[in-house]
């Protein structure tokens, strides 16, 4: 059977690893330290940043401020929070449920009413008609240099936090403790019993991290000894039984080795089943490079999942700070003294759990300057495709006023209709199935449904044709190399296009970014070939070397009218200064002689740099080529339209 078959292109909106969202959210003033400590709420668009040496209320009272991301930037939600007296560092700590209308903050040096100096309060604030209420009284401390609220834990609802004071002298000297208090009928009540510390100078408290419900609570106690002096350990407490009392689940986790301080960061998902670790002191990968461990609960007992997630470098520090996605197989992890962009400027990497192991997704994401101390605190969504990251010595605004960046990472979002989407990946030899899961696939093996005609192709340069894959589970992507995919709004064919499994739908990337150059060659004179970014940082075309090209790169866009393409010449054009962003595939042709295109890392652009040209429609267009799929095989005429149709 032979048919001419119109090619229809769209790619809608696609959100990009490692992007930076909106500008740097930096502190108000010298020495606020703003960023020392962050929460991001459920879908990454608030965020609360402590400035614990504010001065807004007296010298080193403190805040906390929140933001809201829309039309592409930052927006403060409300006032300041101001802490109440001088020297109480609130901001310290700080947690937000899972809306962003709720926010928790520690004051960890507050002399609460009754008490001596520094036994620490919280104050937990609910937002409302365009301001910020206390929700309750204080929650306070209960002896002197308790330091409660050192650590902060809130629920998803906002109606349970859970409360770390590491220097709490209850059960031993500095053994410290964590109480969970329940709000309800407009005032916070204790929930069971303390949660005392084993031992003396354990420091338990000094990090805490709830799960959604607020049932279930790991707590660090960075000094704890059954592992070597300053080993530390971790404890998860469940809220059960009759009657109710927080009871220990499973075992002990402890540190490695002697001063590791495991424990020094925790971080909880959402079922409270899995557990990420800080030890910033480990030396796996060298002397105080750091690690992260994360275990999971089954059959009463904690198990490490994966190997160790080492630090990169000597002192590192990595684990410093840590934070995990809602299902627990996405943690980010601050390495806050880490040399990437100069001496202890800091990073943060993101990792994914896949096939029993940790690989990093993307790359590092690092710091602004030397001494920003980036990673120091960290925040992961529930999706955890965004991560706040705190970087509480940034000179942006002033000397040490810090600031906050939020980055998107590690997979890409499409939403919108039935059409064709132009990608890349910036994973080498990812296979297209594991890429494509979440999309509905056919005419493959491997395919949701193997009959059908099928609905990905890749584009020959060498003959100038599409040819779609015959097995997409063995079938793997060359880097630098775009390739075309017929995305179905009904992404299960269930005949429902409005479930939770149709568009939109987020696909996932594993594996570790490709890291060497991505060269693509033997392009005849006058032919064309499609190309993708390989990498998850915007691209700049006018560092990517070329042989005998045509200047332009051309990215196919619904908004740039007739022709509906947006190119970049080297020094004019509609595609903004010739940026390219990650998973974008598009054309080049060869010019002059064999044409070839090397991509390599230097030619990443700035995380700042997010300009997506991703729908296509009508143009006049140029390129025919010979299309096979299936039954149908045929010299075709590529137009670029507005609104695929399923067929």
């Amino acid at each position: 059977m032979r048919s001419s078959l119109l090619l229809t292109f769209i790619l809608l909106p696609v959100l990009f690893a490692q992007t930076q969202l909106g500008s740097d959210i930096d502190g108000e003033a010298a020495y606020d330290e703003s960023g020392y400590s962050v929460s991001i709420n459920s879908d990454g668009d608030r965020v609360a940043i402590g400035a614990p040496y504010n001065d807004g209320t007296a010298s080193d009272a403190g805040h906390v401020r929140v933001y809201e991301y829309s039309s592409s930037s930052w927006s403060q939600l409300g006032s300041d929070i101001n802490g109440e007296a001088a020297e109480d560092y609130s901001g310290i700590s700080v947690s937000m449920n899972s809306a962003g209308d709720r926010v928790a903050i520690g004051a960890y040096k507050n002399d609460s009413p009754g008490n001596s100096g520094n036994s620490g309060h919280v104050r937990v604030y609910a937002y409302s008609g365009g301001s910020w209420s206390q929700l309750g009284s204080d929650i306070d401390g209960v002896e002197t240099n308790d330091q409660f609220g050192k650590s902060v834990s809130m629920n998803s609802d906002g109606d349970r936090v859970a409360i770390g004071a590491r220097n709490n002298d209850d059960a031993y000297n500095n053994a410290g403790h964590v109480r969970v208090y329940a709000y309800s009928g407009g005032s916070w009540s204790q929930l069971g019993s303390d949660i005392d510390g084993v031992a003396t100078y354990d420091e338990s408290g000094f990090s805490v991290s709830m799960n959604s419900d607020g049932d279930r609570v790991a707590i660090g106690a960075p000094y704890n000894d059954d592992g070597g002096g300053n080993s530390g350990h971790v404890r998860v407490y469940a809220y059960s039984g009759d009657p109710l009392i927080w009871s220990q689940l499973g075992g002990d986790i402890d540190g490695e080795a002697a001063v590791d301080q495991s424990g020094w960061s925790v971080s909880m998902n959402s079922a409270g089943d899995r557990v990420a670790i800080g030890a910033r002191y480990n030396d796996g990968s060298g002397t105080d490079a750091g690690h992260v461990r994360i275990y999971e609960y089954s059959s009463s007992s904690w198990s490490q999942l994966g190997s160790d997630i080492d630090g990169e470098a000597v002192r590192d520090e990595s684990g410093y700070s840590v934070s995990m996605n809602s299902d627990g197989d996405r943690v980010a992890i601050g390495a806050y003294m880490n040399d990437g962009t100069a001496s202890s400027a800091g990073h943060v990497r993101i990792y994914e759990y896949s096939s029993s192991s940790w690989s990093q997704l993307g790359s590092d994401i690092d710091g602004e300057a030397a001494n920003d101390y980036s990673g120091w605190s960290v925040s992961m969504n529930s999706a955890g495709d965004r991560v706040a990251i705190g970087a509480y010595d940034n000179d942006g605004t002033a000397s040490d006023a810090g600031h906050v960046r939020v980055i998107e990472i590690g997979s890409v979002t499409i939403s919108g209709n039935s059409g064709f989407r132009m990608m890349s990946s910036p994973v080498a030899g990812q296979v297209y199935s594991d890429l494509l899961a979440e999309l509905w696939t056919q005419g493959m093996t491997g395919a949701d449904y193997t009959g059908g005609t099928a609905n990905v192709w890749i584009y020959s340069v060498a003959g100038q044709s599409w040819s779609a894959l015959t097995n997409i589970s063995t079938a793997s992507q060359t880097a630098g190399a775009g390739f075309l995919v017929y995305v179905y709004q009904d992404a299960n064919n269930d005949g429902d296009t409005s479930d939770d499994a149709d568009l939109p739908v987020t696909l996932s990337v594993s594996g570790t970014e490709n890291s060497s150059s991505a060269t693509v060659g033997s392009i005849g004179d006058g032919n064309w070939a499609l190309i993708g970014n390989p990498y998850y940082s915007t691209i700049d075309w006018d560092a990517v070397t070329k042989t005998n090209l045509a200047t332009s790169a051309y990215v196919w866009d619904s908004q740039a009218g007739t022709p509906a393409y947006v190119s970049w010449n080297g020094s004019a054009g509609s595609l903004s200064n010739g940026l390219i962003a990650p998973f974008q595939g598009f054309w080049v042709q060869a010019s002059g002689g064999t044409g070839s295109v090397t991509i390599e890392t230097a030619d990443k652009a700035s995380p700042n740099a997010s300009n997506f040209y991703r729908t296509m429609q009508d143009s006049t267009g140029s390129m025919s080529f010979s299309i096979s799929s299936g039954d149908y095989s045929d010299q075709t005429y590529v137009s670029f339209m507005n609104n695929g149709q399923e067929g």
